[in-house]
């Protein structure tokens, strides 16, 4: 799966998951934390999420190891585990 692709999967669920609509703050690369898109819980939901979708497991230690605040950043997260 290309890193594009997985992107715009995550982009398009937070997007409507969290009820963001058109808003023009929403990009690839904007933090979804500090913009108040996201909060704990919804990081809790992004990462079921994208086991579930993926197949993947996101550890503790990925947390800690990778920044994961943005759409971009999270899609070459799981791209790294895709191989």
């Amino acid at each position: 799966m290309e890193l594009q692709e997985i992107q715009k999967i995550i982009f398009d669920y937070v997007r409507d998951t969290f009820e963001i609509g058109d808003d023009p703050d929403y990009t690839m690369d904007v933090n979804l934390f500090d913009y108040g898109f996201v909060d704990s819980v919804g990081a809790t939901d992004i990462i079921l999420f994208v086991e579930e979708r993926f197949g993947v497991e996101i550890t503790q230690k990925d947390i800690v190891k990778y920044p994961m605040n943005s759409v971009e950043e999270i899609a070459a997260v799981i791209a790294e585990k895709l191989g």
